[in-house]
């Protein structure tokens, strides 16, 4: 289980924001969803249509997000982070683990990513799994 945010950012305000519980994951979870919303150009009505799902408990909550939940900023004084932040900024989706700046996807390369995502497995156990089996 992880948790994480999908927000709109302009400078450095939370326009509109959404928590993500339980399934925050870059593969086979939100964040695979949110990269496929975003090469469609449909993510900010993804992002309403989530936020439409959410608890009134949950809305009340992501009222007052500040960036430093997410990811990493001149405030954060090494407080800890979400597991996954997926932000909407400057016709860009960027996407933060624990706090760090993963990559950032543009309209023309989001499709690149969500091949690599779905990959991801496999690419870990070639690479990763394989390895550590030769070495023994």
């Amino acid at each position: 289980m992880t948790r994480g945010y999908y927000v709109i950012e302009k400078g450095s305000q939370v326009l509109k924001a959404v928590y993500l519980s339980g399934d925050a994951y870059l593969d086979c979870g939100y964040g695979e969803r949110i990269l496929k919303a975003f090469a469609e150009n449909g993510e900010t009505e993804y992002l309403d249509y989530l936020f439409d799902e959410i608890t009134p408990q949950e809305k009340e909550d992501v009222r007052d997000i500040v960036p430093e939940w997410y990811r990493i900023t001149k405030k954060s004084n090494h407080r800890p982070y979400i597991d996954y932040g997926y932000v909407l900024k400057n016709n860009t989706l960027r996407v933060y683990y624990y706090g760090k700046l993963l990559f950032v996807v543009k309209k023309d390369t989001a499709n690149k990513w969500i091949n690599a995502i779905k990959h991801t497995n496999e690419l870990y156990k070639y690479y990763v799994e394989d390895a550590y089996d030769i070495s023994y």
